[in-house]
């Protein structure tokens, strides 16, 4: 399972583009914004989530978290670009986890594959 630990910091377009875009009118001051504000930013980050399960592939960057049942010899990660891997973590069957180390495994393109010796 997938899922997003640190979400981006910013969404790939602006309320403001998108509303100047739209041509929406702007509130009066003291704001800036349109009423429609919330919407936009809710419609605009659904629209990225909504690309990047498609391209299976993350449009900004983020942290993101996978678990899963075995570790098979090669591991294809569900999505891509992999900047980094911050942490492998195997879990035994009295519920302990241990950390595998980096020397263990190897990340290429959107494959890891663990290193046997």
């Amino acid at each position: 399972m997938l899922t997003t630990l640190i979400p981006p910091v910013a969404e790939p377009l602006t309320v403001a583009e998108v509303a100047d875009f739209l041509r929406l009118p702007i509130s009066e001051p003291p704001a800036t914004e349109p009423d429609e504000a919330p919407l936009l930013a809710a419609l605009i980050a659904s629209a990225r989530q909504v690309c990047e399960q498609a391209l299976r592939r993350r449009l900004l960057p983020q942290t993101l978290g996978l678990t899963v049942d075995y570790l098979p010899d090669v591991l294809r990660l569900p999505c891509g670009p992999i900047r980094a891997v911050l942490a492998v973590e195997q879990r035994d069957v009295s519920g302990g986890i241990s950390l595998i180390p980096s020397d263990r495994y190897i990340v290429s393109g959107t494959r890891m594959a663990p290193i046997t010796v």
